[in-house]
């Protein structure tokens, strides 16, 4: 719904489709929508790359968001708080063979922080190093069944971690 409904001229958050867009702008326009169909009402049909048009009239809406909050950048104990709360969108370089060929383990690949993807960190832990856990959406063939553990240092990046993990975040709030 938001790949083909959330990209209009008229829409004033101006997202792009297939061709991307912004997390903030998204949380902004699902609330202004009203919220989201479910996934069945309103199945994802452009993973070919090409955009369906809009179908959202007579569709029952869910999960209007009151408002969002975004996360201090380059701050990774205000990310590990956030991300207690619930899963926060975040963006990320994912342009490098390294990122793009990961099959496993803590991730401390080379990779830089022009942000080019958007995925949503849902947790952290400890293996042999501390570690961010990502949920990407390039299937559960990629990664660690569609999930990449990303290395927590606060290091990486001039402290804006591991591919620019720690650029900023988002999520959306609910009363």
């Amino acid at each position: 719904m938001l790949v083909e409904c959330d990209y209009s001229s008229w829409n004033p958050f101006k997202n792009h489709g297939c061709k991307g867009g912004s997390m903030d702008s998204a949380i902004q326009w699902i609330q202004t929508n009203g919220g989201l169909a479910t996934e069945t009402a309103y199945p994802y049909n452009s993973g070919t790359g090409s955009q369906g048009s809009c179908e959202s009239s007579g569709k029952t809406l869910y999960c209007a968001p009151s408002g969002k909050v975004d996360v201090t950048a380059a701050d990774k104990d205000a990310m590990a708080s956030a991300v207690c709360d619930g899963p926060v969108s975040i963006a990320i370089e994912a342009d490098q063979n390294a990122f793009q060929l990961y099959n496993g383990g803590v991730f401390d690949g080379t990779c830089g922080t022009s942000l080019d993807h958007g995925v949503l960190l849902v947790g952290f832990g400890t293996d042999s190093s501390d570690y961010w856990k990502v949920k990407n959406s390039w299937g559960s063939s990629w990664g660690e069944s569609g999930y990449i553990r990303m290395v927590k240092g606060t290091g990486k990046n001039e402290g804006k971690g591991q591919c620019g993990i720690l650029m900023g975040g988002v999520y959306p709030t609910f009363s």
